[in-house]
This record gives structure tokens, sequence and C-alpha cells, in this order.
């Protein structure tokens, strides 16, 4: 027999990784308008663990990557947060750069820019209202071994932000400060 008898919310992780999510969704589709498709995604995923199909390529998924909780009561965990940006980016040669070296400068191009978007003041707390959210910033960034590349020389990178939530109930609504379109966001 079950003691609880109220549906547990999503916790504050989940809703984190969801707000990244959001913001990169909104914030690269804008880029695309600003920098005359130089800087285009065909989506943003959460949690997507399939592989990418090259028609879905140049992409973007968000997923957790672990959770340290530190300080924990009956209502209350404080903790440290880690989340893959992983950035899928591909090239065709042309006559004067190979395509694995295009794909290259476009995977560095699109981790800059979302490197950017997630270190901006703007979105020192994710769009939600002190103190849910006490640190946040990018740790690494890293490149995959390419290996042997086929025709669409696709090439993938990764960004590690290191949030650290507190407790955002779902009863605080006036907690967000921001509320971002998720319709652009992909879940697997």
């Amino acid at each position: 027999m079950s003691v609880i008898d109220a549906a547990i919310p999503p916790q504050s992780f989940e809703r984190v990784r969801d707000i990244i999510g959001a913001i990169l969704a909104d914030e690269l589709s804008a880029q695309k308008i600003l920098t005359y498709d130089e800087v285009s995604v065909k989506g943003v995923w959460i949690e997507r663990t399939s592989a990418f199909d090259k028609e879905e390529v140049p992409a973007v998924n968000v997923a957790l990557l672990r959770g340290d909780p530190r300080q924990q009561s009956n209502i209350h965990v404080d903790g440290v947060y880690r989340y893959a940006i992983d950035c899928y980016t591909k090239a065709k040669a042309t006559d004067a750069v190979e395509g694995d070296q295009r794909a290259m400068y476009k995977l560095h191009r699109l981790l800059g820019v979302c490197r950017s978007i997630l270190e901006d003041p703007k979105y020192k707390t994710l769009g939600v209202a002190p103190p849910f959210l006490g640190n946040r910033h990018i740790e690494s960034l890293g490149i995959a071994d390419p290996g042997k590349q086929d025709a669409t020389n696709t090439m993938m990178g990764r960004l590690i932000g290191c949030e650290s939530p507190g407790s955002l109930r779902p009863e605080d609504p006036g907690n967000v400060v921001q509320q971002h379109d998720n319709s652009e966001v992909g879940r697997n």
C-alpha cells in the first residue's frame, strides 16, 4: 500500500535541464536570423539518446550528466548538477576546404554561441527569480574524436554546464521570471 498520497512534482534538476533547452532553442532561432544562417540548427533536443540522422544535423542535445546533492532535508535539496550540451555539425568539402575542416569550424562556432548564450548575464539565473539558482557556469568544452569520416563529415562537441539549483516548487509560479516556449524543444 502506498504511503505517499500526492503526485511527486518535477525536481529542480529536471526543470533546469528543460529551461536550458528552451533558452537554447529560443536564442539559436534568433541567432539564425541575426547571423544570416551562419549559426543555424535543425533542432534542440532534451535527453535524446538515439543517433542523429544526417538530415537532423546541425543539432543540439541537452542532458543531465550527474547530480551531487549536498544539503538535504525533507523539503529542500541543494547540490551541484552537471548538464551536457552536445552540439553536432556537418559539412561537405568545397574546392578550397575539406569537409571535415568546415564541419569543425562550424562546430567551434556553434559551441561558442551556445556558451555565450548560457553565460550571458541576462541568463545569470536562467530566467528564474533568485535564490533558485546559486551558481551557473560552463565548466568545460570538449571535442569528440572524429574517427573515420563519411561523406557528411559529422562532428560532435560538448559543453559541460554546472548549475547549483535550490528547490523550485511548481506551486510557486511567482518564482518564474521568464517563461520559455518549449515548442521547438524535442524530446526523445
